[in-house]
């Protein structure tokens, strides 16, 4: 209840979807137990063994033939696969290090900062977002100005200004 408790109450709406799959037994009949103590809301988002394609949670031609029924037709090759993605962990590493060396290299440092901070498509967000606000605040200066100078055009013609 305790665990509820604190990820309903102090996280809320984090969850988009958990999809649990290959349940035991055991835990089916756990979670049946505690399903009325969770909040209707994580309740919806919790889906235990799935048919992914029929509940549209996944397009078929996103989801692997033999275990989901869906039209990828994926083949585990280790002798490809395996050497690639040791290859690129150890490249991360390397660069990760050389980061954090150049950095100081001290105990304290922040994983965000020698990992390269913000990703490619937060950066992309920002970007967008400060062409906006750019965009607000010179449209903002542009009136400003505007009124400014009608307010001198109104002050030399002896009228009074209301604003």
């Amino acid at each position: 209840m305790q665990v509820l408790n604190i990820l309903q109450d102090h996280y809320p709406e984090r969850l988009g979807l958990s999809i649990v799959i290959n349940v035991p037994f055991i835990l089916n009949a756990f979670f049946k137990l505690i399903n009325p103590f969770i909040d209707p809301m994580t309740r919806s988002k919790l889906k235990f063994n799935p048919k992914v394609v029929e509940d549209n949670i996944f397009k078929a031609d996103m989801v692997m033939k033999e275990w989901w029924g869906g039209d990828c037709d994926f083949v585990y090759e280790h002798d490809k696969y395996w050497p690639a993605l040791v290859e690129m962990c150890e490249e991360r590493s390397r660069a990760w290090m050389e980061r954090w060396r150049a950095l100081g290299g001290t105990v304290g440092l922040r994983e965000w900062d020698y990992k390269g901070g913000k990703s490619q498509i937060s950066e992309k967000v920002e970007v967008e977002m400060s062409k906006e606000i750019i965009g607000t605040v010179e449209v903002g200066k542009a009136e400003e100005n505007g009124k400014a100078v009608a307010a001198e055009a109104l002050e030399a013609s002896g009228q009074e200004t209301t604003g």
